[in-house]
């Protein structure tokens, strides 16, 4: 039986979103830890996607962020930083194992637009893929459940 980590949580503005605690890891030991609420996007293929704000945290516990390019949902490219990270928990639920490894993404300009700044982080594929999410759309719920 899978073990159940969100049960049938409320859709917020036709959305699903989670409140999601990890860590930015550094090579050196240090972290940086988070907790933040996420937009689950299946479009995302990636861990998780940070605001431009958490770019001064990782730098100044020495992570090596690495300059990319992402591919934004209305096509088009945003410059990125990526670093190893993990996740602890997902709203309430911590893993047994301590945490799920993923990469992290943080955006490399910082928004000039508070609502975007305030709903661009997002919880992708690339972290999702311990899960299954089952979707009910008519009823507006989701519920998030550890694979078998």
């Amino acid at each position: 039986m899978p073990t159940i980590i969100v049960d049938k949580k409320e859709y917020r503005n036709n959305s699903a979103f989670v409140q999601v605690t990890g860590t930015i890891n550094s090579a050196n030991g240090k972290q940086v830890q988070f907790t933040t609420l996420c937009l689950i996007d299946t479009g995302f293929y990636d861990g998780v996607f940070l605001p431009n704000k958490f770019y001064q945290l990782a730098k100044s516990i020495g992570v090596d962020l690495t300059q990319t390019h992402t591919l934004l949902a209305d096509g088009s490219e945003t410059v990125t930083f990526s670093c190893l990270g993990a996740i602890q928990k997902i709203e309430n639920y911590s893993f047994v194992s301590g945490k799920k490894e993923v990469m992290i993404l943080i955006c490399a300009e910082p928004s000039t637009d508070e609502l975007f700044e305030s709903t661009s982080d997002l919880i992708g594929m690339g972290a999702l893929q311990y899960f299954t999410v089952t979707f009910d759309g008519p009823n507006q719920v989701f519920t998030i459940s550890e694979s078998v």
